[in-house]
């Protein structure tokens, strides 16, 4: 599972939250990740909001909580855990402590060029105590992620690719990759833009979303995340008719 829009099902009765948006969600507020790290001895800490809606109904994490630490310049762990919130349309709206995310990610290329290479493995699993299943809000199984990011600075621009592999220990596998464009357009300010893209374990059935961005820093007291999107094509659920992201990211020793 990926999307917030795939996070929910075509089915009126189960609307499941994606967890790649949420849980293993690269550079935010876009989907595509990048190979940043904080440094060494620092936290990174990112609260925010996500929501999608379709005709199937409203799903969103209020919050999602996103938290990363250098082990290195070049290392960092991770993890993440939502709130998910989900409304089919003509029922009842439900809520439950959605699946934890554990990632590590290693910048293990890095050029004077500005190219640079990561990978990013990620386990989502039940979090304890959590009954987000049986609300048919998360799955039960474990899920893997496996991707690999490049990124090069083009000018005045900053370009990221990612493709990885998501392994389902109970659903079909799949394939997801993304790229990204960001431009700096004055120190604090940066816009953003990604196509981001899912397919079957066949390649027979997929999904395509365009999602627009941006990072807004507020000096020592953090940056302003904010993105919306809308998924152009997907025949492997429920489409989104928008999704979106609003955070706050907060550095600190």
């Amino acid at each position: 599972m990926t999307l917030p829009a795939r996070l929910a099902s075509a089915s009126a009765v189960s609307l499941a939250l994606a967890a790649k948006l949420a849980l293993a969600q690269g550079g935010p507020p876009l989907i595509t990740d990048d190979t940043a790290t904080p440094r060494a001895g620092q936290w990174e800490v990112n609260i925010a909001a996500t929501a999608a809606h379709g005709r199937w109904g409203t799903a969103a994490e209020l919050p999602l909580i996103d938290i990363s630490f250098g082990l290195t310049d070049h290392v960092q762990v991770s993890y993440a855990v939502p709130l998910l919130v989900a409304q089919a349309n003509g029922e009842s709206s439900r809520s439950a402590v959605g699946n934890s995310s554990l990632g590590l990610k290693w910048r293990f290329y890095e050029t004077a060029e500005a190219w640079r290479m990561s990978v990013h493995p990620q386990v989502e699993l039940r979090t304890p105590g959590s009954n987000a299943s049986a609300h048919g809000l998360a799955g039960e199984g474990v899920t893997v992620l496996l991707p690999l990011q490049f990124e090069h600075a083009l000018g005045e621009f900053g370009f990221n690719f990612e493709v990885g592999r998501a392994l389902n220990s109970l659903e079909e596998d799949d394939w997801y990759g993304g790229v990204a464009l960001g431009r700096e357009l004055r120190a604090e300010f940066e816009l953003m833009a990604e196509l981001h893209s899912e397919h079957d374990q066949s390649l027979n059935h997929s999904l395509l979303a365009l999602n627009l961005g941006a990072r807004v820093g507020v000096g020592s007291a953090g940056t302003l995340l904010i993105s919306l999107g809308r998924e152009l094509h997907n025949d492997l659920g429920g489409r989104a008719h928008f999704f979106g992201y609003l955070g706050w990211q907060v550095l600190s020793e």
